[in-house]
């Protein structure tokens, strides 16, 4: 059985070509464009990983994220993000 991988990203024109290569290797795919739609996309598709956008105009990768956390999932989850990190590494202090 392959495995299933959950893409989501609102920009469906990097989402889709990722979604046909990955299919091309094997996997299991299934694409969200939203962190709605990811919500229950995660509850009906049962992926076995996640590719999860930082930033979306709905609901924000992390919130999504933080959801499936709270419900003691233990997925699987890579953040991805089209939008330079520099700032947010750079502004991170630890303590």
């Amino acid at each position: 059985m392959a495995l299933k991988i959950l893409l989501v990203d609102d920009e469906v024109n990097l989402v889709e070509p990722m979604a046909y290569t990955l299919k091309q290797k094997g996997f299991e795919t299934a694409i969200a464009t939203n962190g709605q739609q990811a919500l229950k996309m995660f509850e009906l598709e049962e992926p076995d990983l996640i590719l999860l956008d930082w930033s979306m105009p709905d609901i924000s990768g992390i919130e999504v994220l933080k959801h499936i956390r709270d419900n003691k999932n233990v997925i699987p989850v890579i953040m991805v993000t089209g939008h330079n990190l520099f700032f947010f590494l750079s502004s991170y202090k630890s303590e």
